[in-house]
């Protein structure tokens, strides 16, 4: 993966997490029904699941 696909991935990404989407709804739902705590754990779910999702396609060429 060149720089400029790696940066192109990135500001994709970016505008997709911007986006309202089920995770978003989610997050607002915890941290509403349970606090804080228990709404960054969800987003460290997500988080990390993105990542985790992402991995593999920035290694291939």
């Amino acid at each position: 993966m060149t720089i400029y696909s790696a940066i192109g991935f990135s500001l994709a990404i970016i505008v997709l997490a911007a986006t309202p989407g089920p995770g978003m709804f989610a997050t607002i739902a915890r941290a509403l029904a349970s606090g804080f705590r228990q709404a960054f754990t969800l987003i460290c779910g997500i988080v990390f699941g993105n990542i985790s999702c992402s991995l593999p396609f920035l290694d291939s060429q």
